[in-house]
């Protein structure tokens, strides 16, 4: 079982997990535990000195990716210009084929920052007054 929250301030977003992941394999026999792993990453920055981060529990990985592999090729899509909602886009985009091929039970991604066009905007009007 994971625990993970994602709590939204004005200043940004603060995500959180623990760091258990339990590896199953599906076998005729039914489900097993392989390994359960206490030292696992959760939580991701979305490319270098982003404003953009994921936080994941369910699947440990999604079939052979991992979640470091699926943020990175998140990262490969985004710019400064990115919203968050439209990262999140992405992100589905990304992850939703590969769990139907991989025939995932469950994943579950928290997406969260801040839109650098909203944020200098306000910034602005903040300084005028």
């Amino acid at each position: 079982m994971s625990i993970a929250a994602a709590y939204l301030v004005s200043e940004g977003i603060v995500l959180g997990a623990d760091s258990s992941t339990t590896v199953q394999v599906s076998t005729p026999e039914g489900t097993g535990v392989v390994q359960l792993l206490t030292h696992s990453q959760k939580i991701f920055e979305v490319g270098n000195n982003s404003r953009m981060g994921v936080c994941t529990w369910g699947a440990g990985s999604i079939g052979n990716i991992s979640h470091r592999t699926i943020v990175a090729q998140l990262a490969n899509t985004v710019n400064n210009k990115t919203t968050v909602k439209e990262a999140a886009e992405r992100l589905v985009s990304i992850v939703e084929p590969e769990v139907k091929k991989a025939g995932i039970g469950f994943v579950g991604y928290y997406l969260g920052g801040w839109n650098q066009l909203v944020f200098i905007l306000k910034s602005r009007k903040n300084k005028r007054k």
